[in-house]
């Protein structure tokens, strides 16, 4: 089955903050796939997404690589995605912009997810959990 490649972008800088958040992000965006992929709204053909984050492939260079070189990294997989999400956060980071930008350049869709959305979700988890 083709999926769609999601490229998932935002604030990093090293902090595992960041790194948590992003990870929030795309557990929201699968589940929000989920629901509606079992409500038979979607298509099969365009309900199935990867979601890929470039912090997760990427953090374990963090530390040892050059920053152009990791940059490159993440590029060369945005290249190949079929949509970038970024962050409401992504205007703090260099490479962020960067990653937007080349977007722009390359006619890659972008979507902006406004974290407000997740704060709601998981406030509303929390009182599902109790």
């Amino acid at each position: 089955m083709d999926k769609k490649l999601i490229y998932v972008a935002g604030k990093y800088g090293g902090n595992s903050e960041n790194k948590k958040l992003i990870e929030e992000v795309i557990k929201y965006l699968k589940k929000q796939d989920k629901s509606y992929y079992e409500s038979g709204c979607a298509t099969i053909d365009g309900s199935e997404y990867v979601y890929f984050s470039p912090v997760h492939a990427f953090d374990m260079f963090y530390e040892d690589t050059e920053y152009y070189e990791a940059l490159d990294y993440c590029l060369s997989v945005l290249e190949r995605c079929d949509k970038a999400i970024f962050l409401s956060n992504w205007e703090e980071s260099t490479g962020a912009k960067i990653e937007y930008g080349f977007c722009k350049g390359h006619s890659i869709p972008i979507e902006i997810f406004d974290l407000s959305r997740l704060n709601w979700w998981l406030k509303k988890d929390e009182l599902n959990d109790d």
